[in-house]
């Protein structure tokens, strides 16, 4: 059976905690498809605040659960000799992690270009940065490189990964006519649990327990969350985990914190490591994300499996939480319903409450062992 040989680019990688979903998903790909591909990753050797791994071997090939990586570590000149390098590895292809990142996207993309890579196959997935959200931030820089990257056909002959068929449309949107745009989900992996697990303490009428778990930027919308929890009545407590990528941003999100009534308890919990997100989720009543778009939204897969049900917008693939009863998928442009919704569940009583824990919990059940991800994933490299 042929065993496709990939090496796969990604700004950052475990033990990286900082970066948010794409870590998860390539960790996961390397994890469930790294027996039928031989997987080479190369990634940068710290994390997104620039913070370096301790005891991880630097610019050389080390082995990890399903492949092997490369932690880069050096300048520009440095990256470009990696790059030629590879050349004599032989690889059937190349799967890129991003469109804009300088380094892991477009440097091998241009080398490419101009004949560098003339047997190897190319897999990008832009990881959602061609919603109009994302291209809302840095926009002009984002659409002039787009406007260049036509004009010198960087990109003609590549293959096209979207999570999600909105994703599809977006890139379809960006790129134009463009020939092959295939559609492989994001891959997710249940963490070691029981539906007899989920009760993590009891859910009182009147009270809330709310939790924000991603990258604190402009993207994720934290800023809304405030907006709307203070207009709730009862008592919430609304905890916020992640890294900050934005210190002005970040000031005005604690300007906001200064704003909220008595009744509405903010706290900031820091950096959530990666083996305590599920326990961390399931000690809360519900997960707010009013994310301004999503490829996959790994975060909300992760809350649901922990039997945390997840209030978000309709700017991602998980439009089918209320048809479940894991959740609900809003529309920003209606801050009343996520109040509404938000006033509903400060209501609930444990019993009436736990319905929708376990709701979750079975949602994320059903997409883990329903879907048919693996396969779509594996078939992006085999027929390619």
């Amino acid at each position: 059976m042929f065993k496709p040989k990939v090496l796969v680019f990604s700004s950052y990688f475990l033990p990286g905690e900082k970066s948010g979903g794409p870590v998860r998903t390539i960790n996961n790909m390397l994890v469930l498809l790294g027996g039928r591909v031989d997987f080479y990753l190369i990634t940068r050797a710290h994390d997104i605040d620039g913070e370096r791994y301790i005891g991880v071997p630097h610019n050389e090939w080390v082995d990890c659960e399903g492949g092997r990586v490369y932690y880069f570590d050096g300048g520009l000149f440095a990256f470009i000799n990696v790059l030629l390098g590879l050349r004599y590895m032989r690889f059937d292809f190349f799967y890129i992690n991003s469109f804009f990142d300088v380094f892991f996207s477009i440097l091998p993309m241009f080398m490419r270009r101009f004949g560098l890579y003339a047997n190897v196959r190319f897999v990008l997935a832009p990881r959602g940065e061609f919603s109009m959200g994302a291209l809302s931030f840095k926009s002009f820089r984002k659409r002039l490189f787009l406007r260049v990257s036509k004009l010198l056909s960087l990109y003609r002959g590549v293959i096209w990964q979207a999570s999600s068929v909105i994703e599809k449309s977006d890139i379809l949107r960006a790129q134009g006519k463009v020939r092959d745009v295939r559609v492989a989900p994001d891959l997710s992996l249940m963490p070691v649990q029981e539906e007899s697990d989920l009760s993590c303490g009891r859910k009182s009428s009147g009270a809330l327990r709310v939790v924000f778990l991603s990258r604190i930027s402009p993207m994720k919308n934290l800023t809304y969350c405030f907006e709307v929890l203070s207009h709730l009545t009862g008592e919430v407590v609304f905890d916020v985990y992640g890294g900050v990528e934005d210190q002005k941003y970040w000031l005005s999100i604690l300007a906001m914190a200064e704003e909220l009534p008595p009744n509405i308890r903010f706290n900031y919990c820091g950096v959530v490591p990666n083996d305590q997100v599920s326990k961390t989720f399931a000690a809360y009543d519900l997960m707010f994300l009013p994310t301004l778009g999503e490829n996959y939204g790994h975060v909300i897969f992760e809350a649901l499996a922990s039997g945390t049900p997840v209030l978000t917008s309709d700017r991602t693939p998980w439009r089918e939480l209320s048809v479940r009863s894991a959740g609900w998928a809003l529309n920003l442009e209606y801050p009343d319903e996520f109040v509404r919704t938000l006033q509903f569940l400060v209501g609930l009583d444990h019993d009436d409450y736990i319905y929708y824990r376990r709701a979750a919990f079975s949602y994320a059940k059903f997409v883990v062992e329903e879907g048919d991800a693996v396969d779509m994933n594996l078939e992006l490299f085999r027929l390619a």
